[in-house]
């Protein structure tokens, strides 16, 4: 596979390329994930967190010999764009892939339901594919295995599967299970059974005020209006639109993750 890939210069920018990587087809129609991996060598920015301390660039400058690989998997509604993270790795030592799953970030297909899957466990091609090419690349260094939110749960049922593949898993506030319980989570699972079932590709709306966009982008240390504290949570931020942003989960997606995660 290794040596078909046609790798091109990503969105992040020099120092990051990327590729399409072919799955097989499901049902009929063709699918597809793509792979971002970073190259230190070819990126002209430092990494800005490696800077402030003395400590921490004699950290860096002994670990310029690579020594192992991070495979990354991200959460729902998500793609891979964290150019710092990327840069860290590669300075104490990792080579870093991150996956874009099928119908998620530069996968997706315009014709394709954002994020749709009637079952996480068919992710472990895409994390597979990802091990065949990091490997073939790098070989001989011990693979880590990262997923963040549902990435977390993904990674989780994969390494479950396959113990004898990685090295090491990371969990980045993974979603192992809901805060649903007793007749609560009955009642909801059943509700999304019968949806699933009879409307499969049904969204299911759901509020999102903007607040975690604005944590990643570290905006949300802002002052609430008329006082001296800080915004702290969602519930306090007042800058988010009136009507709220809406973020799109369908019935069979959903019904996947409450039957794997609890």
């Amino acid at each position: 596979m290794a040596e078909s890939i046609r790798w091109k210069l990503d969105i992040l920018g020099e120092g990051f390329k990327s590729a399409l990587i072919d799955l097989t087809p499901l049902h009929g129609t063709p699918q597809r994930c793509a792979i971002t991996k970073y190259i230190p060598e070819l990126d002209p920015q430092p990494c800005s967190i490696c800077k402030p301390t003395e400590e921490i660039s004699h950290f860096t400058a002994t670990h310029r010999q690579k020594e192992f690989i991070l495979i990354t998997v991200h959460g729902w509604n998500d793609y891979f764009y964290h150019q710092e993270f990327a840069r860290f790795i590669g300075a104490i030592g990792g080579y870093l892939y991150a996956l874009d799953l099928r119908r998620y970030g530069r996968a997706h297909k315009d014709d394709e339901p954002w994020g749709y899957t009637d079952s996480l466990s068919i992710y472990d091609a895409e994390i597979q594919a990802a091990l065949e090419i990091a490997r073939s690349e790098h070989p001989h260094l011990p693979v880590f295995v990262y997923g963040h939110s549902t990435g977390g749960l993904t990674v989780s049922l994969w390494a479950s599967c396959h113990q004898q593949n990685f090295d090491g898993i990371i969990l980045n506030s993974p979603w192992l299970f809901t805060d649903l319980s007793g007749f609560k989570m009955t009642l909801v699972k059943g509700l999304i059974n019968i949806l699933a079932k009879i409307r499969p590709l049904t969204v299911l709306p759901t509020k999102d005020d903007g607040f975690y966009q604005r944590i990643l982008g570290g905006n949300h240390q802002q002052p609430i209006p008329g006082t001296n504290q800080q915004i702290s949570s969602a519930d306090d931020d007042v800058f988010s639109p009136p009507a709220g942003k809406q973020t799109l989960v369908t019935a069979t997606t959903l019904l996947s993750q409450f039957e794997r995660g609890g």
